[in-house]
């Protein structure tokens, strides 16, 4: 039980992350949420990518800890939230890689541990996944995992937006590779000829967001952000997103190669933005075709293997003319139509409120929380 007087389930989270920000603000009835400082980082001579990875969290401040993103050490109660398997297999030794299998087992001998209470995944994709990909997980861990939605809240909005402005502004932010920046840029640079009010805004930090090995590549896009005045590019923070960017924002435009699960879309949609992204792993969870946004289909190409990191080195001519061209469909459809765009907003609104909304995760998480502590 709640080690604390007023009986309050004390749970610390791991990580400052948009997901951890979002649950914290809204938190359920008898839940107090914190974010404890790590006592110890990764295992040596494990090493990982991921920050905190395998970070040791100790005390009696927290009744239960809930992992967010990766792993972790405690001897407290513990659960762990994961877009995908793969975000705790993301470790190697001394800078070396190790064999999957190897990793996944060394992980499951934590999760299997009597203190660890229950592995969450975001979505139904990240979960059948889980089942198929690694047939060799034990049956004892698949009945410790289950599937609980995060939540947005939802921001009060006419379903159609900023309909006095002649401009339409389209907003694409993260990644710029890896998120299909390149066929946004492509794409928007063609719609400006037909649609002259059209306005682009890339959320991204020209150091940090164009990671790739290809250099040639980097410096060409950065050239066509620049030379466009159209175009403004530049990082703002998560607040700023929601109060400024978002608000004055008509089409969220994010056709990404590799996705846990997509956030920034529900954060989307939650403000009444139609959607453009892939029909990709968790994604059309979120986003209904053809009714609050419109999904590219790349099925014709094998994206895991055209892509197998986090880093886009080289895109395909094919793929790439493949997802610019649909890309430019859909925009167009909602470029020139007000209808659209308004029909789209208004279904996004009410995906946001039943299927992910605050009431429904934290009844979910509340019973997780009282059961973990018992």
């Amino acid at each position: 039980m709640p080690h604390n007087n007023n009986n309050c389930i004390r749970v610390g989270l791991t990580e400052r992350h948009g997901l951890a920000d979002e649950a914290s603000a809204s938190p359920p009835h008898g839940v107090e949420y914190v974010f404890p400082s790590p006592h110890s980082k990764v295992i040596w001579p494990l090493g990982s990518g991921i920050k905190g990875f395998f970070s040791k969290f100790e005390g009696d401040e927290c009744d239960l800890y809930e992992a967010v993103l990766c792993p972790i050490r405690t001897m407290s109660p513990w659960i762990c939230t994961l877009g995908n398997i793969h975000s705790a297999l993301a470790f190697n030794f001394l800078g070396a890689p190790i064999p999957r299998r190897m990793r996944l087992r060394y992980i499951e001998q934590w999760f299997l541990r009597d203190n660890f209470r229950k592995l969450i995944f975001r979505s139904e994709a990240a979960m059948a996944e889980f089942r198929t990909a690694v047939p060799y997980v034990s049956s004892d861990l698949v009945a410790k995992s289950t599937v609980v939605y995060p939540a947005i809240r939802s921001v009060p909005s006419d379903p159609v937006r900023q309909s006095s402005r002649d401009t339409i502004n389209l907003l694409f932010s993260g990644f710029f590779f890896r998120k299909g920046g390149a066929s946004v840029v492509d794409a928007f640079c063609t719609l400006q000829k037909q649609y002259p009010g059209v306005r682009l805004r890339l959320c991204c930090d020209p150091r940090t967001d164009f990671e790739t090995s290809c250099a040639s590549m980097r410096d060409e896009y950065l050239a066509k952000i620049d030379m466009n005045p159209a175009i403004k590019l530049g990082r703002v923070s998560r607040i700023e997103m929601i109060e400024r960017v978002l608000p004055e924002t008509d089409v969220f435009v994010m056709p990404t190669y590799n996705e846990a699960f997509g956030f920034a879309i529900l954060e989307a949609m939650a403000q009444g933005i139609p959607v453009v992204s892939t029909r990709h792993f968790a994604i059309p969870e979120m986003v209904e075709h053809d009714r609050s946004g419109f999904l590219i289909d790349f099925g014709s190409f094998d994206v895991a293997k055209l892509f197998p990191g986090y880093v886009v080195d080289q895109i395909p001519a094919d793929f790439h003319a493949s997802v610019t061209e649909q890309l430019e469909s859909y925009l167009s459809q909602l470029i020139g139509s007000k209808e659209l765009r308004g029909r789209f907003s208004a279904r996004s609104l009410e995906i946001v409120a039943s299927k992910f909304s605050i009431e429904r995760r934290n009844q979910v998480m509340l019973d997780i929380y009282r059961n973990a502590i018992k």
